[in-house]
């Protein structure tokens, strides 16, 4: 019988095999970095090439890269002495939100390498947040995809909460390297109207600090000041981006946007700096005077009031669904989002939807300010957020919230802290059959039957649609008087309070065996001896 490898051209077939497992080798690990989204799974998985612009990030290299000494740094980019700051996109290879925004992040890195200034920007970087569970659990990720900030100074780092778009990426990477290079984190302007044209092509709502003439003609203290301190704090509490207007700096030939900020903000009193918002959420500016810093905190934190005013009016009246938007209302506890699915994206100029839902939201929120509630209490009031999602690119969204992609445009509201649903679709079967006649009108049926069903969901009018049977057991049960309140103290749990519940009523029922069924039978059973015995 012939062999097929003969003894003397072993060696030369081992070296051919040693060889092709080297290709093998340097073909699939060596060049380019690369980020897989759902391996192995032939219908979902995505591969998308780190250029070199992106640095890749894990429990190893993250403080050596991300925080080192600003004495020794050697980066040509980030001058001797000024630290480099970092824009940090947190995945999980499991994330199908990760695969739509990924390309907008990547080419955002791309594009800031080949522009003239090249360099000052933050740095972009990639981190996978299941290879890293060090860096997971220090950095507190609760959902993906997650984008985190740095400003150099060792271990503070902030969550953006921006638009997700290629140019949002783009401006605030160049917003926030120069922030970081002049210790101000807000943009010293003399136009308003350019300065919001500008901030709203990012898809962020201009805030504006005001600073009243110095009668004294010093300059203007943009680091150690208490409103500075407290900005710097707030960088990307909202979907904000900061200018700075001094009001001595206007002269009498300044523009008309500029006198109206200015007149906003001697409307709100005080005698120091003021910030003054403009958020389609409210029709015109609305402003704050402090206080600025919470001095029972060390490190001084921001107030309570500053934050409240900057999350009730540092998102537009419909902002992109995102996680952070939702995790913002879970951790406050506040409000309910309203989401609207759409067969591709819909910007802050959309004519079909946007103006009703933009005139609901400033009508639902005046109203609020009309009862003259505290900064705090006004934003815990109940109220709907709403939020635009490109479902034919973000389908994990309609996956999550088990939306089909020929019901879109569909509606619904999310309470996000109790994981319930509200859908126009089986509560307002009339908006429904009609949801398809664009562009809707300013005071038409569709806004008058979408604002009653905002009412109705606010009111607690219906039950909220669960998506398990676990779930759909709680939200039940949360109807029974007295249980709503155990419910809230078990923080919205409902697996947890299905079992307590479960628990307590086994409790019961031996409860009642033990007092009621068998003493009775005790007696039943000794009524026939007692007869017998007489």
């Amino acid at each position: 019988m012939t062999s097929l490898v003969r003894p003397h051209q072993t060696p030369l077939m081992f070296w051919l095999l040693f060889c092709l497992c080297l290709w093998n080798t340097f073909v699939n690990y060596g060049g380019a970095d690369e980020v897989v989204i759902n391996e192995d799974n032939i219908i979902r998985e995505a591969r998308f090439t780190v250029p070199d612009a992106i640095k890749i990030l894990n429990d190893t290299n993250f403080d050596e890269l991300v925080f080192p000494s600003r004495l020794n740094t050697t980066e040509a980019a980030s001058p001797k002495g000024s630290p480099r700051s970092w824009f940090i996109f947190i995945y999980s290879p499991w994330c199908d939100l990760c695969k739509g925004m990924l390309p907008h992040f990547l080419d955002a890195g791309i594009s800031l390498t080949q522009d003239d200034a090249s360099g000052a920007h933050a740095q972009m970087a990639l981190l996978n947040a299941y290879t890293s569970p060090k860096l997971r659990g220090r950095l507190k990720i609760k959902y993906y995809p997650t984008l985190l900030y740095t400003t150099g100074e060792p271990p503070y780092w902030g969550e953006f909460h921006g638009s997700h778009t290629l140019e949002s990426f783009r401006s605030f990477a160049k917003s926030l390297q120069t922030s970081v290079n002049t210790g101000a984190f807000m943009e010293t302007i003399t136009d308003v109207a350019r300065f919001a044209r500008e901030t709203r092509k990012d898809g962020r709502v201009p805030i504006l600090v005001v600073l009243p003439t110095d009668p004294r003609g010093g300059p203007v203290n943009l680091t150690d000041s208490p409103w500075a301190i407290a900005i710097k704090a707030a960088f990307t509490l909202a979907n904000t981006r900061f200018g700075l207007l001094a009001a001595d700096a206007m002269g009498e030939e300044g523009a008309t946007a500029n006198r109206e900020v200015v007149e906003a903000a001697k409307a709100c009193g005080g005698t120091g700096a003021v910030v003054v918002s403009f958020t389609d959420r409210v029709r015109g500016p609305r402003c704050y005077a402090g206080p600025w810093l919470d001095p029972l905190l060390a490190p001084p934190f921001i107030s309570a009031g500053l934050t409240a005013f900057l999350l009730q009016h540092g998102f537009h009246a419909v902002e992109e669904l995102n996680g952070a938007l939702v995790e913002t209302l879970v951790t406050g506890q506040t409000g309910l989002l309203g989401i609207l699915f759409t067969n591709g994206t819909l910007g802050q100029d959309d004519r079909d939807y946007l103006p009703v839902l933009r005139a609901i939201t400033q009508r639902w929120n005046e109203e609020w300010e009309a009862k003259g509630l505290p900064l705090e209490e006004a934003w815990r009031a109940p109220r709907v957020t709403w939020a635009q999602v490109d479902g034919s690119t973000y389908d994990h969204w309609l996956t999550r919230y088990q939306v089909a992609p020929e019901e879109m445009p569909a509606l619904l509201i999310l309470d996000p802290v109790r994981t319930r649903l509200y859908r126009v679709r089986t509560r307002v079967p009339d908006l429904e059959a009609i949801k398809l006649q664009t562009p809707w009108e300013i005071g038409g049926v569709q806004e008058r039957l979408l604002e009653q069903f905002i009412r109705d969901v606010v009111a607690g009018k219906y039950y909220g649609e669960k998506l398990s049977a676990a779930t759909a057991l709680a939200e039940r049960l949360s109807y029974v008087p007295g249980l709503e309140q155990v419910y809230r103290l078990l923080g919205y749990d409902d697996f947890v309070f299905v079992f307590v519940i479960s628990c307590v009523g086994f409790f019961m029922f031996l409860l009642f065996m033990a007092l009621v069924v068998e003493p009775l039978a005790t007696r039943l059973l000794d009524n026939p001896k007692k007869l017998k015995t007489d």
